[in-house]
């Protein structure tokens, strides 16, 4: 399509976008107007960049030249808009197939009906949206009513938000067919659900993003699934409600799995059980049965904790891994762990050593340069024998002076073959 101005603008961009009457002059003011002068096709251009349904509809206010004229729009987000008010603008869209439809309704205008959200999801999909995202706040009494998925056949990419409600497919075998990209963030689905989703109903699935808050027995934890056309994969699981132990007084607040370059990364946030907390389960048992990983990430929050046994045996699970990164995180309450604490209570792992030989490249963050952490670089490079890399990022609280920075050093002088890198805090690396 060939604009005034010699543009061309692009039929995919202005599917089911119907040409409106274009006046020469402003009906208000009798006057010449520029702005009213200009193609439909600018004009919805121009709505389309607002990012926002509501701001477009206020253009209507401008003249009567702009009434209406946002129901023609082939791109809609509505953002922070009560249910009922999103109800009401869907019923005036004119535009019978959209390139990207956004829906979201914060948490403060929770739905407490599950029909409804099945009615809304019904709604977006009569627009047939080739870009879906959908994020509400369910607050109904039964969460066990079943929430159908509609088929949305020329959806590439979809994000579904549905926090408190559980969702099914829809009846039969009906495909998402031109499906790419699916992100599933805070939804409910069971297990048999989820493989026939991922596995069966999107045959072209090239990116998968889990974002969940999990709800987990001590004997329940495992995701299995056949999606060989993924390419890029996302998972993520915060445990809020349950205390996943990784030892006796360490446990996981939540558990990362994604892809970088065909290679699978496990990130685990590791915190120290500051109170006497009951931990469910073992999740040494639990890494067993994911994939091979290539990539290792650990954010401790040990708050001046020891922690050299639990990264031992944490290596020892994944001994195959090539990058290894460690953040020790620190927080206004670190300090120095007490001459009686738990977390020392095997001080032999100073002299153990297991086999790291895939082990390439180590970077650490937020070295203080105590006398455990001194004595976790020397277990590094005990293990990791054919380690090519070490980059370590000292806190603000380290200086070369310190002894710590002194014994870092001299670690890194008694292995030559190793390139080893130090930074501060405010650099990059």
């Amino acid at each position: 399509m060939e604009l005034r101005s010699g543009r061309r603008l692009s039929s995919q961009s202005m599917r089911g976008a119907p040409r409106l009457p274009r006046p020469r002059h402003c009906p208000d003011s009798g006057g010449e107007d520029g702005i009213s002068a200009l193609p439909d096709d600018i004009l919805l251009q121009i709505l389309v960049r607002l990012r926002c349904a509501r701001a477009a509809a206020l253009t209507s206010s401008l003249s009567r030249r702009w009434l209406g004229l946002w129901r023609h729009l082939f791109e809609l987000s509505f953002r922070e808009i009560p249910l009922d008010a999103i109800d009401a603008a869907l019923q005036q869209v004119a535009c019978p197939a959209l390139s990207r439809l956004e829906i979201q309704i914060p948490i403060e205008h929770r739905i407490d009906d599950a029909a409804r959200v099945s009615a809304l999801l019904q709604a977006a999909a009569q627009f047939a949206p080739a870009d879906l995202v959908f994020d509400v706040w369910g607050d109904c009494k039964d969460r066990e009513i079943p929430i159908e998925i509609p088929c949305f056949q020329r959806a590439a990419s979809i994000k579904l938000s549905i926090a408190n409600l559980y969702l099914t497919l829809p009846a039969g075998r009906v495909e998402f067919p031109v499906l790419e990209k699916l992100c599933l963030a805070r939804c409910r689905l069971d297990d048999m659900n989820m493989v026939e989703l991922i596995s069966r109903r999107c045959p072209h699935l090239r990116v998968l993003e889990f974002r969940l808050k999990a709800i987990l027995g001590s004997t329940h934890f495992s995701v299995l699934f056949s999606a060989p056309m993924v390419e890029d994969l996302s998972w993520s699981c915060l445990f809020h409600h349950h205390n996943i132990g990784i030892s006796e007084i360490w446990c996981v607040r939540s558990l990362d799995i994604r892809t970088e370059e065909s290679a699978y990364v496990l990130a685990l946030q590791i915190a120290f059980m500051h109170e006497d907390f009951f931990l469910d389960g073992d999740m040494f048992q639990r890494i067993g049965p994911l994939p091979e990983f290539s990539v290792l990430e650990v954010h401790l929050g040990s708050y001046g904790h020891v922690f050299g046994a639990i990264m031992l045996d944490l290596l020892g699970t994944c001994s195959t891994i090539r990058r290894l990164m460690v953040n020790m995180q620190s927080s206004p309450r670190t300090q120095a762990c007490p001459p009686d604490c738990l977390c020392d209570e095997s001080p032999n792992w100073r002299s153990q050593t297991i086999p790291l030989m895939s082990l390439q490249e180590i970077k650490i963050k937020g070295f203080n340069g105590t006398d455990h952490e001194v004595d976790f670089l020397k277990l590094l490079f005990r293990c990791a024998t054919l380690m090519k890399r070490m980059t370590v990022r000292i806190s603000s609280k380290l200086f070369p002076g310190d002894i710590g920075y002194k014994e870092m050093c001299n670690i890194f002088e008694a292995n030559p073959s190793v390139q080893c890198s130090v930074y501060r805090r405010s650099e990059s690396y």
